[in-house]
């Protein structure tokens, strides 16, 4: 239990950092027209899809790219942008917003899936929902069950996710043994 409060802690100094980090990038540079500020759910969100990158094994990529795809309407606003450009391990974040689905599985390894695109994700072949490389992610309650990998839960104001193995071994997607132990449910 000490431990599991532990990371718990470590998890909100990193939002808290992310949201710290998102509120001095809009006071230094104004958002692009189509996006709007964050709000702290979506900043500590963000967080956690930086350390779902950070842990986990994605091989190694000649461009050093690491693709955060967005597809559909982007509740993040401001948020993911605090992410751009970060580093893991040798690669760099690059946040791409996508309106189809499949240039979404094609250039993305992170797939953020919005709600209006829940029920499209759903109608893709597996082949094309667990692509090769690709981890899937969504804020839908029931989309881990539904075959997304991470599932972003909001319960009492705090931020945690669900994770589905099954769904990551066939997208061939490795992850540290450490975040699955945060995760609430496993699948």
């Amino acid at each position: 239990m000490a431990r599991h409060l532990l990371l718990h802690a470590l998890w909100r100094r990193v939002a808290r950092r992310a949201a710290a980090t998102g509120a001095l990038l809009a006071l230094v540079s104004a958002p692009a027209p189509a996006q709007t500020a964050a709000t702290p759910e979506y900043a500590l969100k963000a967080a956690f899809i930086y350390n779902f990158a950070r842990f986990t094994n994605w091989g190694d990529r000649p461009d050093k790219a690491l693709n955060l795809c967005v597809l559909g309407r982007d509740p993040f606003g401001s948020a993911l942008d605090t992410i751009d450009n970060k580093e893991v391990g040798q690669l760099h974040i690059v946040v791409k917003r996508v309106r189809e689905a499949d240039k979404a599985f094609s250039i993305c390894q992170i797939v953020f899936i919005a709600d209006a695109e829940m029920d499209n994700f759903l109608l893709q072949p597996e082949q094309v929902r667990l692509a090769n490389g690709v981890m899937t992610i969504a804020d839908k309650e029931g989309a881990a069950r539904q075959g997304v990998i991470v599932e972003l839960t909001t319960e009492n104001q705090r931020v945690g996710f669900a994770f589905n193995q099954q769904s990551a071994g066939r997208a061939r997607i490795e992850v540290s043994s450490k975040l699955l132990r945060l995760a609430r449910k496993v699948y």
